[in-house]
């Protein structure tokens, strides 16, 4: 009886996974060679009723054999891959599992019931078409066409008259230009975007002064408060003039003030926006999608409507369920909101408690009523898609670009951060982020910068020989604190020896401290910098230096075995041996050491000692013996820099050796013979 109940099980499972499978590929379009990840993703307004079979089609042919073709390849492998491990996994629950796990998630979902609350007004603002709104009332040619902004390598919006040959957001150029011939591009103009932002988030902080930015064109407000104060106001308070000087009144309800804003905006700016009034921040965020362009949607608040929009919603109108998402769910037959409900027993065993908690609020239509303050904010950020860039210059001064946009955004918000992130994606769509976390927090545009620059300059040096070849650069700044805040500043290693060493410039022919001359190493011109670079001469050059003679030593390189004539000096010669080194492939070593044999000897230039080692030992050493022979000059240039008073009654005797407690210090270090 046993197995009979688990092979009746197994088959009813494999029912839930084929009925899943079909409707998801179903969903996914027929016309992108498997690819469902190319096929258009219609959600986004103004993208209704199009020939999804055709622009499928257009969009694989165009792709195909490119970058981002075999970017799109190898993440819909690792999606199926996770969809096999997913359907391997459902295959072995049995029914009385999932029976357990719906008994257990009823009792989470009465909790989340618990906490339905109706008491909070939440708008979100979303402007229409922003980039391209902004263009088209800018430039009067641009309207009744279809037109986009961005460039050739991707686009970063559409306006609505190009939504309607299937060109959209994060689409390439090229494939647009395909889909629509007639399409004209504009490039991006971020400064004149943020002043138009600016204008529209003043509006809005008069009606939540703790309204929640989202990004330039999408905000958050609580307008519970408002409302309650706008039962007291007079008619003065709600009446706002057109531009042709028309007087209009607004009432006091909910829809109403949104009606307000949107108006002000559109009288400030010349642009639309879209609203979504809802009791929770969730809700809101879908239903301003509803009635785009210049429209608004509101949810009644009750529990009855809550459950009847939520019932037939697609799961990818849901803020938080992405692309990849939307694959594994679909696979299993969730599609809708309802179907979260309905495979709640197999989700809770499929995913971690915080997914399978948010996929049941999102089925009971429960979401944040709380909008985030600004000063809340956990990170801000600004990044930039472009087509290739490679050059070291260039690069640099795009992550430069971005640091300035960066440290402007913060100091509107009034926040300075602790923790940097470097974000990149190259022409093979790999992302790859790197972050570092300074001591203090700030919103210092050069510390900034300085930081980031090490980061880019460390992936550049692990693509070397080859060029790192990007195509979106972005700055991140998170571990936020208000500006006004006061704390330590973080001084650098460089600041710290200018501070010793004074303000003061120094005369040609006079001695230079230790630091001093340390500085100037740390001050000579890095080969990824360009000079040209703001911000890339940091800490110009204060000390004078003194032309190095050359001697009269005879330098033979161990790894090419020829006297380089631009070796003046050990420093320049050790350079000449890293270089070396570097341009030796394995085989080549192989060769020399077979040639040469295991007991082949180097003679180190800077001690005489011959040494019996591989050529990578070998460089090490001698990189040991230039420090310890070049701090131990500079220690001693100081000591005969600065002469020592003998008393009148001193003994002509020298004075006896005192005794060590038999410490190794770093001035005994220096003091014993090579």
């Amino acid at each position: 009886m046993e197995e009979e109940g688990d092979e009746e099980g197994e088959e009813q499972w494999d029912q839930i996974w084929n009925q899943g499978e079909q409707d998801y590929v179903a969903a996914a379009g027929s016309n992108t060679g498997g690819l469902d990840r190319m096929a258009l993703n219609d959600n986004k307004a103004g993208m209704g009723n199009l020939d999804k079979e055709r622009i499928n089609k257009v969009i694989y042919e165009m792709s195909k054999g490119s970058k981002y073709y075999e970017n799109e390849q190898r993440k819909e492998e690792q999606v199926k891959a996770k969809i096999a491990a997913q359907h391997k996994q459902i295959q072995s629950f049995d029914a009385r599992e999932i029976e357990k796990s719906e008994l257990q998630a009823d009792a989470m979902l009465a909790a989340i019931e618990e906490m339905r609350d109706f008491s909070r007004t939440i708008v979100h603002i979303d402007m229409d078409a922003f980039y391209a709104a902004v263009e088209m009332r800018d430039n009067p040619s641009l309207k009744n066409i279809p037109m986009a902004v961005g460039g050739s390598a991707m686009l970063s919006t559409s306006n609505y008259e190009a939504r309607r040959f299937g060109v959209r957001a994060a689409m390439p150029g090229f494939i647009a230009k395909k889909l629509c011939p007639d399409l004209v591009i504009v490039p991006t103009n971020f400064d004149k975007y943020r002043q138009v932002s600016k204008d529209v988030k003043e509006i809005l902080l008069q009606y939540d002064p703790n309204m929640c930015p989202m990004s330039l064109d999408e905000a958050y407000l609580d307008i519970t408060q408002h409302l309650a104060e706008r039962k007291n106001f007079d008619a003065e308070q709600k009446t706002f003039r057109t531009a042709d000087g028309e007087q209009r009144m607004f009432g006091v309800d909910a829809e109403d003030v949104v009606q307000e804003i949107r108006f002000r905006i559109e009288v400030k700016t010349q642009l639309t926006a879209s609203a979504g009034i809802a009791p929770n921040m969730m809700l809101a965020k879908v239903c301003s999608d509803f009635n785009k362009p210049n429209g608004q949607y509101l949810i009644p608040f009750n529990r009855q409507a809550v459950m009847d929009f939520v019932k037939d919603l697609p799961v990818r109108k849901v803020c938080g369920i992405g692309r990849v998402s939307c694959s594994m769910l679909g696979a299993m037959g969730v599609v809708t909101c309802s179907d979260l409900f309905r495979k709640r027993g197999l989700l809770l065993k499929l995913y971690s408690a915080i997914s399978f908690n948010y996929f049941l609020r999102v089925s009971a239509g429960v979401g944040s009523t709380s909008v985030q303050r600004g000063d809340d904010r956990k990170s801000m950020s600004t990044e930039r898609t472009f087509a290739e860039i490679n050059r070291p210059a260039e690069l640099f001064a795009k992550c430069y670009e971005l640091c300035e946009a960066l440290v402007e955004d913060l100091k509107k918000e009034n926040l300075k951060g602790k923790t940097i992130t470097l974000k990149i994606k190259t022409i093979k769509y790999i992302v790859r982020t790197k972050a570092h976390s300074l001591l203090n927090a700030t919103q210092d545009v050069q510390l900034l910068y300085s930081t980031a620059r090490d980061l880019l300059r460390t992936e550049i040096r692990l693509c070397s020989p080859e060029p790192l070849r990007l195509r979106l650069m972005g700055v991140r700044m998170s571990n936020l604190s208000p500006a006004s805040k006061s704390s330590d500043t973080q001084i650098t290693i460089h600041q710290m020896l200018k501070k010793s060493r004074g303000e003061q410039k120094l005369p040609f022919g006079a001695v230079v401290s230790g630091a001093d001359r340390f500085l100037s190493f740390m001050e000579q011109k890095d080969p990824y910098v360009d000079e040209d670079l703001p911000g890339a001469n940091a800490f110009p050059d204060e000390v004078p230096h003194t032309s190095t003679e050359k001697d009269n030593t005879e330098f033979i390189c161990p790894v090419c075995d020829e006297h380089p004539e631009d070796c003046v000096d050990l420093r320049t010669f050790n350079e000449h041996i890293d270089l070396c080194l570097f341009h030796t492939n394995d085989e080549k070593k192989e060769e020399k050491v077979e040639e040469k044999g295991e007991d082949f000897a180097f003679k180190c230039p800077v001690c005489c000692v011959v040494l019996k080692s591989p050529l990578d030992s070998f460089n090490a050493h001698v990189d040991a013996c230039l420090n310890r022979s070049a701090i131990k000059e500079i220690l001693s240039e100081e000591s005969l820099s600065t002469p020592r008073k003998r008393s009148s009654g001193a003994s002509p005797f020298p004075a006896k050796k005192p005794k060590t407690d038999g410490r190794h210090t770093l001035l005994n270090y220096f003091k014993s013979p090579k």
